[in-house]
């Protein structure tokens, strides 16, 4: 995991914001290139989505998040088609999280 990954994704779980390069976060929500990428609601679920950019440093963002709050790395391509876990998905669909 990149280290500017972690900080962000720490500055997200933990509310707070921040800001790196690409990568800003509010506290509750995850933006990639100003694409949400994550975001937690109120009753604390978190939802992820590509954003319909299936690229490598927007799986890298998500699958730190997943890594943290699931303990599993989920997404990834196989063939040029995105996949979360086993199951191919649109770069558009959101995934609950948690």
């Amino acid at each position: 995991m990149r280290t500017g990954t972690a900080q962000i994704i720490t500055a997200f779980i933990n509310g707070k914001a921040k800001t790196i390069k690409t990568t800003r976060t509010d506290g509750q929500s995850i933006y990639y290139h100003g694409n949400l990428i994550a975001w937690r609601n109120e009753d604390g679920t978190v939802f992820c989505t590509l954003a319909g950019w299936g690229t490598p440093t927007t799986r890298e963002r998500l699958n730190a998040l997943a890594l943290k709050l699931t303990g599993r790395q989920r997404f990834h391509q196989h063939k040029h088609v995105q996949y979360y876990d086993d199951r191919p998905i649109d770069t558009n669909e959101i995934i609950q999280l948690i």
